[in-house]
């Protein structure tokens, strides 16, 4: 952040109440503040304030709708614990937030590239810097992502295991009233939203919106998928602070697309609605011009990972039969998808270090692995891996990020 900032005090409250004041410490706030926290005061701080006092006035509205039921029971299931439920929404009918989790402020990068999480071992929401700083001007998506973080959190309260698919996303459309297709309604009930990520030195599993990143001659890019029927959205920035305008791109997806450098050229792919995974440069891409990769491997329940090595491109995915599958292209051609040892619930992740092409995956036991490719792109690759720290049965991660799992090899 810049110098002009600011340090909030431990528990000083950001919620404005009705009146348009801000609370001070000690009032009964819904989010507050952890220590140390550093805002630009010139734009992110007001829209925050904003943000929190949408997200307060939605839950009091949320907590005294008589149909308040269905909407717990269609985010979280039918089999929650309702007492608890009532013990939060009795006080946010009140006003009084005293019982949601406190906010902190961290690095993208700091929460796997997401813009919100919840980690449920500290009970802490965690919100992107550059959410805040792409968005000074959009207190509405702000409040829709801490939204969906408070989502995960009332399904950490109020359910034994973690409700299917991304519960807090489905909570955060519902309380804006908005519409969800039984289309859009099954997507979300099967998508991956967890992560393991490092915050403050230690291990912590989030729940997470996510965002891929990459550079490409001097510009910073993200994509994403939206929450309007799947479709994805570009933006670049030549200094990480102005960003132009979310550009749709045509296409659908039911996670996160990924995006990666390859010679010089920003290149796109996406997990299709059809389970097949399409790929493009970014400029065919917003053309429509995406091809569809070979049968053989090729279909997949997850998003894909893409990174350039010696001179290609490699792909990996989880396959339909839980096998992990590489595949390379020299800018002409495809090689043929390679099957390789070991198993995954989940997406897969890759990272160039040192020469050396690393793939980690979570296996069937909820152990990390982590294994690596070496020297030609044709050598043979034995993606069983080392194991790493055992990731926990509840709210555990489904997606290992490799810039996060140094932590977790073994050697």
């Amino acid at each position: 952040m810049s110098d002009t900032s600011f340090s909030f005090a431990q528990q000083h409250s950001l919620f404005p109440e009705l009146a348009g004041t801000v609370a001070i410490a000690g009032t009964k706030s819904p989010l507050s503040l952890d220590a140390g926290l550093k805002l630009n005061t010139h734009s992110s701080a007001p829209v925050l304030d904003q943000a929190i006092h949408d997200v307060g006035l939605a839950l009091q509205r949320f907590a005294t709708d008589p149909n308040q039921k269905a909407t717990i029971e269609i985010a979280f299931g039918e089999g929650v614990n309702l007492e608890a439920a009532n013990d939060l929404l009795q006080g946010w009918a009140v006003y009084d937030f005293s019982n949601v989790p406190k906010l902190g402020i961290r690095l993208g990068s700091e929460i796997n590239n997401a813009d919100g999480a919840f980690a449920s071992d500290n009970e802490t929401i965690y919100l992107s810097s550059d959410l805040l700083t792409q968005n000074a001007g959009n207190p509405d998506q702000i409040a829709a992502v801490l939204l969906e973080e408070v989502g995960h959190f009332i399904d950490f309260r109020i359910n034994q295991y973690d409700a299917p698919g991304d519960e807090g996303d489905i909570f955060s459309r519902l309380v804006r009233g908005e519409a969800i297709s039984a289309a859009d309604l099954l997507s979300l009930k099967t998508e991956n939203d967890h992560a393991l990520v490092t915050l403050d030195g230690r291990s912590v599993a989030i729940e997470m919106s996510q965002i891929q990143m990459t550079e490409v001659g001097g510009r910073l890019y993200q994509i994403h998928r939206g929450t309007d029927n799947n479709s994805m959205y570009l933006a670049s920035s030549h200094n990480g602070k102005d960003w132009n305008n979310w550009e749709k791109i045509p296409g659908e997806t039911l996670n996160a697309p990924a995006i990666t450098n390859y010679k010089g050229t920003l290149y796109v792919a996406h997990w299709g609605l059809d389970d097949r995974i399409y790929f493009a440069s970014a400029s065919e891409a917003k053309a429509g011009k995406w091809k569809a990769l070979s049968d053989g491997g090729a279909k997949t329940p997850d998003a894909v990972a893409m990174v350039e090595y010696r001179g290609k491109l490699y792909m990996a995915h989880r396959g339909q039969d839980n096998g992990m599958y590489l595949a390379s292209w020299d800018g002409a051609n495809w090689s043929g998808w390679r099957k390789l040892e070991g198993q995954t619930p989940d997406a897969i992740a890759m990272a160039v270090s040192q020469g050396k092409l690393y793939i980690a995956r979570r296996d069937m036991g909820n152990q990390i692995f982590i294994a690596s490719l070496e020297g030609d792109s044709d050598a043979s690759a034995d993606a069983s891996g080392k194991p790493g720290n055992r990731t926990s049965s509840m709210h555990s991660p489904s997606q290992t990020s490799m810039a996060n799992c140094t932590q977790c090899i073994v050697a």
